[in-house]
């Protein structure tokens, strides 16, 4: 409904329309003020799930490159500033949830409650836009510096940098269009104030998904491109690009958004609508996420893996106790103490130029231990006790040092 003249109603009858439905309701459809039917259930699961993902995957990566690699670049304080701009958005979108619902019809909404949702749709979709742009461009940089030879500056480096302007200069001519659809400015999310206001937010919001789905498409493609043209095993090739083939998810979560912004564009029920692309965004802006923090995450699981799996394994094949009756000692195994087997871990490369490393048990120390170069190695003391035959019965324990009880780097 157009809310144009308000300011020139008299008191009594904006007091009417205040109170009034937002929409006029369909045909035998009775508007319900007072409890509409909504979506909140489903708007606060997928909210908090794609906040708790995304932030496992920041924090992930962000120590596995503080600790591991101990190098950051700018790209990285890009996606960093990008993370931070999406839990406003999702603060921007949650909060429709406490106020009149999520996924609500217009008709079914006061017009006294209709500009909680336009300024949280207003503010969310300003830092959907920035936070798009940042990680956009901080995939990117990334990639040219993961795919371009240092040095050198090929066709990827160049169509890496290019696609950054690109985004930069249509996500600047987003905001500034955002701002400039109503004078005065308030009236974008106040209708009843005096003043006028543009047409064209919605076909916005349909050429912003548009440039994001054709956007996340050459990315993929840029990066499974180079992927299959590295000199790597077939096998090694699949792994890698399945790591980077979470953009497909992203570029899934591009169509769904914009598909919802099309149903918007041709819809009078903007509420309604509107929580659909927000649902949609929330899930891209996930997916983008998990684009750039993905690829590092290996280094993380690489370097724990072997200290999960020492921990979990007992280095010793059986528990040794002592009987507080018998002052000998027992064993959780029926063979005595000197035939119990000491299994210890040991890392030993694949090959002498292997990039990955596999933990092997020996039932003792072996004779050629080769250690991997630039590898940290946990060694452990151990005490042997042995048993002697006489009528005591006490046991005598030596204690021995590990010769290689120190770190090798």
């Amino acid at each position: 409904m157009s809310l144009d003249n308000f300011h020139l109603l008299p008191a009594a009858q904006q007091e009417a329309i205040l109170n009034g439905p937002a929409l006029a309701p369909p045909p035998g459809v009775i508007p319900n003020l007072d409890n509409p039917p909504n979506s909140n259930t489903l708007a606060l699961a997928v909210g908090i799930s794609c906040i708790c993902v995304s932030t496992i995957a920041v924090v992930l990566g962000t120590y596995s490159k503080l600790r591991l690699m101990k190098n950051l670049h700018i790209e990285d304080f890009i996606a960093f500033a990008g993370y931070a701009l999406s839990i406003g958005f999702a603060y921007c979108s949650l909060s429709i949830v406490g106020g009149v619902g999520y996924s609500v019809h217009q008709w079914n909404i006061r017009v006294r409650d209709i500009s909680s949702i336009l300024y949280a749709t207003h503010v969310g979709a300003e830092l959907y836009a920035t936070l798009m742009l940042s990680f956009t461009a901080a995939i990117l940089l990334e990639w040219t510096r993961i795919f371009v030879p240092r040095g050198t500056r090929g066709s990827l480096y160049w169509t890496c940098h290019i696609l950054v302007w690109v985004n930069i200069v249509f996500y600047t001519a987003v905001l500034i269009a955002g701002n400039v659809f109503c004078k005065p400015f308030a009236k974008l999310w106040d209708k009843t104030l005096p003043g006028t206001c543009r047409n064209g937010r919605e076909a916005e919001d349909v050429a912003s998904g548009s440039f994001n789905l054709t956007s996340h498409l050459v990315i993929l493609f840029l990066a499974q491109r180079n992927i299959w043209r590295l000199h790597l095993k077939t096998r090694k090739k699949l792994g890698v690009a399945l790591i980077f083939a979470v953009g497909i998810f992203a570029c899934i979560a591009a169509g769904f958004r914009l598909a919802a912004s099309i149903q918007l564009l041709h819809s009078a029920d903007v509420t309604y609508h509107i929580s659909n692309v927000a649902l949609w965004c929330h899930v891209e802006i996930t997916c983008a996420i998990l684009v750039f923090y993905l690829p590092i995450l290996p280094t993380v699981f690489r370097r724990w893996a072997p200290v999960i799996q020492a921990t979990s394994s007992n280095c010793f094949s059986s528990t040794e106790t002592k009987d507080s009756n018998n002052p000998t000692w027992r064993t959780s195994s029926s063979q005595p103490p000197s035939a119990q087997r000491h299994t210890i871990p040991v890392i030993q490369p694949e090959s002498t130029d292997a990039d990955t490393w596999e933990l092997t048990t020996y039932s003792r120390l072996p004779d050629h231990i080769r250690y991997p170069p630039a590898a940290i190695l946990r060694t452990t003391d151990f005490t042997v006790v042995e048993e002697h035959g006489s009528e005591e019965n006490i046991p005598q324990i030596h204690q021995f040092q590990n010769p290689w009880n120190q770190h090798y780097i």
